[in-house]
């Protein structure tokens, strides 16, 4: 998958992922990181962008929504993955 389609996707998830409960969003970010992880893919956009995800994923683990700055973290890293891809 190319890193624009790729980030694309992220993006999607992302954005729903932000409107949906704790318990749905912790779900569509997990299944997000385990189809992010299956890409070889190292670019530096791509790292951030997965790793502005993960910390999304640490309070959802504990049925908490993130503080809006890690969402806009996020959604701000995958924008400028999919501008580079």
């Amino acid at each position: 998958m190319s890193g624009y389609v790729e980030a694309s996707y992220a993006l999607v998830v992302l954005n729903q992922a932000h409107t949906e409960t704790a318990s749905a969003a912790g779900e569509l970010i997990v299944d997000l990181l385990r189809d992010l992880s299956r890409s070889p893919n190292t670019e530096m956009a791509r790292t951030d962008a997965v790793s502005a995800i993960c910390a999304l994923s640490e309070p959802l683990r504990c049925h908490r929504m993130p503080q809006e700055p890690a969402w806009r973290a996020a959604i701000e890293a995958a924008t400028n993955w999919r501008e580079r891809g």
